[in-house]
């Protein structure tokens, strides 16, 4: 009888202990809009460009990054690739800096399917109020 309370607190005890946020993983928030490209052909293609922040531990500031990252400015070019059999895109994404509490870590990838961010196509890895730019080739003219 007394092994088993003494595994029943075993488990409850584990079952409640907290894991220390020293070694824990950063947290990223992230948004998802697509890009709606037409090529010079007048082909149609959408992309996705998934923008992340990096998320701080203050609430108040967590709000400002996630705002930022959903108000980001997504732009691109298009131009024939030189054997003109398929399309160079650039992409652009600048995710502004809050007006208070400074800049903060972001990155943008480019894939092709919403909230399915593999394969990658494109990424890049920044500062809040600069500018992000992403090279890739479609294979449509």
């Amino acid at each position: 009888m007394r092994r088993l309370v003494v595994s029943v607190l075993t488990m409850v005890m584990l079952l409640t202990a907290q894991v220390p946020a020293a070694g824990a993983m950063p947290r990223w928030c992230e948004d998802d809009p697509p890009v709606k490209i037409t090529t010079l052909s007048g082909s149609k293609v959408v992309l996705h460009v998934t923008n992340y922040g990096l998320m701080p531990d203050d609430p108040k500031r967590a709000r400002d990054v996630l705002k930022a990252v959903k108000s980001a400015v997504v732009w691109h070019t298009v131009a024939p690739t030189e054997d003109r059999r398929g399309t160079d895109v650039t992409v652009y994404v600048l995710i502004r800096s809050p007006v208070f509490g400074g800049p903060f870590e972001t990155r943008s990838i480019v894939h092709q399917q919403a909230n399915k961010p593999e394969p990658v196509l494109a990424e890049a890895y920044g500062m809040s109020g600069s500018i992000m730019e992403m090279r890739l080739r479609l294979d449509v003219p």
